[in-house]
């Protein structure tokens, strides 16, 4: 395995020596660490490596300045102003304006926070029913799953994690639904942990995926995206960058 992933990581290193002929724009989540998150005027994270990295072996240069909040950076897929989307759950609107490649390129777990004493059983979304419930603005955790809550649920939609933690603590929703390593992540740095814990069972064990606006003149790239996604190692490449990634969001947080 060992000898699979390092050839998986000189095919990348190799392909970051390419003259880039093209610059394909693109955009994430602003703050979904260890995927991705604004680091000064950039983009970084896992997706943010990956998506560099796959264009690169397909001889393009990679642009990702920030471009503002998360449902700005859709906004723009849509309109074509930004070619890429670097990794998002696939929902019917999306797909509407976006060509989604058709491997993930990672998978994410949706999880659900609730305050210390105050965890409930929870098997089904039907467990969930006529409970307080936050997400934050522009976030979808699949068509379906964002039908139910927003149907079954007294739903608040907030800005960012402090905004719903403290939101959560003070009792003013029953649950918080994020992703649950970015959750953990920011929930420790704010000094949640001694009040706010996580359900066992995630919501979702979703597929993130990269995708292609419509508008844009590089969805013909797709196809050679997917062949690279399922090279040997490349799972394993994702783990490692997870690993990473969180260490440099650590670091680069924790004085703040």
């Amino acid at each position: 395995m060992r000898r699979i992933i390092a050839g998986w990581v000189m095919a990348c290193l190799f392909a970051g020596n390419a003259l880039a002929s093209d610059v394909v724009t693109a955009c994430g989540h602003d703050d979904y660490p260890p995927w991705n998150w604004r680091s000064g005027d950039k983009i970084v994270g896992v997706c943010a490596e990956i998506t560099s990295t796959v264009f690169a072996r397909l001889g393009l240069e990679v642009s990702l300045d920030y471009a503002g909040p998360w449902s700005r950076c859709q906004k723009y897929v849509e309109s074509g102003r930004i070619d890429v989307n670097i990794c998002a759950f696939v929902n019917d609107t999306r797909k509407g304006y976006s060509t989604f490649a058709a491997r993930p390129m990672g998978n994410n777990e949706i999880s659900i926070f609730v305050r210390k004493g105050e965890e409930f059983a929870f098997t089904t979304l039907r467990d969930l029913s006529g409970k307080r419930a936050i997400m934050l603005d522009g976030v979808s955790i699949g068509q379906g799953n964002d039908v139910f809550l927003e149907a079954n649920t007294m739903l608040y939609r907030m800005e960012n994690r402090l905004q719903a933690f403290r939101f959560l603590e003070a009792g003013r929703a029953d649950f918080f639904v994020t992703g649950k390593q970015i959750g953990l992540l920011q929930r420790d740095l704010h000094h949640f942990e001694d009040r706010i814990t996580v359900l066992p069972r995630p919501v979702v064990q979703g597929p993130l995926y990269i995708s292609v606006s419509k508008k844009s003149s590089f969805s013909g790239y797709l196809d050679q995206i997917d062949d690279i996604l399922a090279e040997p190692g490349y799972m394993q490449m994702v783990e490692n960058l997870l690993e990473k990634y969180k260490q440099v969001y650590l670091d680069e947080n924790r004085t703040h």
